[in-house]
């Protein structure tokens, strides 16, 4: 996966991201070709019943999925921001 800025001014953009498990009894397809994009100011939530790919989503923005599985060559685009809170922290 990409990490360069979004074409569109968005911070976060993923398209077709894929993610198999190949084990001993065939192909597990975790995450089916999921597309989605976030702009700065926006909220974004993955709901879906269990099992259906958020948390595989999830790891595989941040390349943490495990051994077995396998992702695509999806397009992942971010401007990656970081900020420190200012204030105390209670």
């Amino acid at each position: 996966m990409a990490a360069t800025a979004g074409s569109n001014g968005s911070l976060l953009e993923v398209r077709d991201l894929h993610i198999h498990f190949f084990t001993g009894a065939g192909v597990v397809k975790a995450v089916d070709g999921i597309s989605y994009g976030m702009r700065a100011g926006e909220t974004l939530g993955l709901v879906g019943e269990s099992g259906s790919g958020k948390t595989m989503s999830s790891l595989a923005l941040l390349r943490l999925i495990p051994a077995l599985a396998r992702s695509s060559e999806a397009r992942c685009a971010s401007k990656a921001r970081t900020s420190r809170p200012s204030g105390r922290t209670r």
